[in-house]
């Protein structure tokens, strides 16, 4: 069973990221990158919609 990433509108994700300290936020042309203490959260662009980069070693929660 293939899982669908998070994805977000432009406007839900900036919302999300002026909750967090800028520090822990790298931004690329199209790519954000979240460092947390748990590892890295990768948001890529595509179009109006950022998806959540899977990562890696990430096991799935699916039944």
């Amino acid at each position: 069973m293939n899982e669908v990433p998070m994805c977000l509108t432009v406007e839900a994700l900036v919302l999300f990221l002026n909750l967090l300290p800028p520090d822990i936020v790298t931004t690329g042309a199209d790519m954000i990158t979240v460092h947390a203490q748990t590892g890295d959260a990768v948001w890529e662009a595509d179009g109006d919609i950022w998806s959540l980069r899977p990562s890696e070693g990430q096991v799935s929660q699916a039944g």
